[in-house]
């Protein structure tokens, strides 16, 4: 495999934002369309891609970048909340 860049150094991003005080956001805001019961939901699994071809090629390419390799006979786990495909 070809050598990994190294990663680039990290800013905080957030460090200048100013939050709120209060919260903006009134109760009716997390209301759902829906209310009935998620468990109807996820009774049987549903499979599909969230994201087209071309982003599923990008994030794939930029885990292999990113993530350290897994050495042979090791078995290593990521779960990955974010990606959904």
């Amino acid at each position: 495999p070809p050598p990994r860049k190294p990663l680039p150094r990290m800013t905080n991003l957030l460090g200048s934002i100013q939050f709120p005080a209060a919260m903006p956001f009134g109760e009716d805001c997390f209301t759902r369309e829906d209310e009935a019961d998620d468990s109807i939901m996820y009774r049987s699994p549903i499979l599909c891609t969230h994201i087209d071809d071309d982003a599923i090629v990008a994030l794939t390419k930029h885990y292999r970048r990113t993530l350290p390799a897994t050495p042979p006979g090791n078995a290593v786990a990521l779960l990955d909340l974010c990606s959904s495909w």
